[in-house]
Formats: structure tokens, C-alpha cells, sequence
């Protein structure tokens, strides 16, 4: 999956044991369908008897509450809150900025819009917040964000530790 949100939701299904059908959808050529499920015609959209299921996060919690799998959040209510503000943090600061600088790299600025920088200004951007996000793993009590296992936080994060290496910021 291009977007990092979908591989969110990709990732949470796989973990939450859902069995889904997936469809690629390319970037530029959206099916007509695309648009009827969700408005917006954003990527990724899970339908489930007919109605679209639109933002990865609300795919992660449909998962988590239909799935057999493992919770995605954390069993005590301070740190289910406390990932639940992780989750927005890595979503709004990490993975907006990648995604939109990798797609403005890949399709091109809106000269009429966009800073003649944006894409630089945007790598910039994730770089300074990449370091918080270490910060934040060194000091759990384990190999994840929220402690021993792996919560939505990591889920998210996870597509864009993935495609760093690629990308170079």
C-alpha cells in the first residue's frame, strides 16, 4: 500500500485476525465505487455490508471490536488514554508529513499553493519529530511505545519506519 494510513489499517486487520478482501486502488485512476464508500475519495475505506467504513483509525477500532485477535490498546484506562494521544501524535506529526511530502514528490506541487519548498519543509518537519517518537521507545518498559505489546501507536508508526530507508530524509 502508497499510503502509510492504509498499511495502518492493513496491519491492525492482520492483528485483529479480520479477514478482508483487499483492493488496490491506483493513486490517480480511483474507481468510481471508491467515491460512493467514501466521499472524499481517500484511501483506505473498508465496506462492511454495504456501508464504508472511511480514516484508518476507525478501520483499527472496528477491528478491535469485531477481531478474535489481540487488543490493540492497553488494558488499564490512563494508558489506553495515553495511546490513544500517541496515536493522533504519530497520525498528525509523523505520518501526515510523510505522506504529503511523498506525494507532492511523487505527483508534484501545487505551484499555485504550495511553498516552492514543501517537500523539503515537510521531510524537515518528520525528522524533527522522529526523534521524540525514539525518545518515547527508549523509555517504555519494552519493545513497543506503550510497554510489552504492541498497541495501535506501534501500528501506526510501523509504514513509516518501513519506507524511512527508502525515503531519506
Amino acid at each position: 500500500a502508497l499510503s502509510p494510513f492504509s498499511a495502518k489499517a492493513r496491519i491492525a486487520l492482520s492483528v485483529k485476525q479480520v479477514p478482508v478482501e483487499l483492493i488496490e486502488i491506483h493513486p490517480v485512476r480511483r474507481p468510481p465505487r471508491l467515491r460512493e464508500l467514501n466521499p472524499a475519495g481517500r484511501v483506505p475505506v473498508l465496506e462492511v455490508d454495504g456501508v464504508g467504513i472511511t480514516q484508518s483509525t476507525a478501520i483499527c477500532e472496528w477491528a478491535e471490536e469485531t477481531g478474535p485477535g489481540p487488543s490493540l490498546w492497553p488494558a488499564d484506562c490512563a494508558s489506553r488514554a495515553k495511546a490513544r494521544g500517541m496515536l493522533r501524535w504519530v497520525d498528525d506529526e509523523l505520518l501526515t508529513n510523510f505522506f504529503l511530502s511523498m506525494r507532492k514528490e511523487a505527483f508534484g506541487v501545487d505551484e499555485a499553493l504550495d511553498h516552492p519548498e514543501i517537500v523539503s519543509n515537510l521531510r524537515d518537519q518528520l525528522s524533527k519529530r522522529w526523534k521524540p517518537l525514539e525518545g518515547m521507545l527508549a523509555a517504555s518498559d519494552g519493545p513497543y511505545l506503550m510497554g510489552t505489546q504492541p498497541t495501535l501507536p506501534d501500528l501506526a508508526a510501523i509504514p513509516l519506519a518501513v519506507r524511512l530507508p527508502e525515503w531519506k530524509p
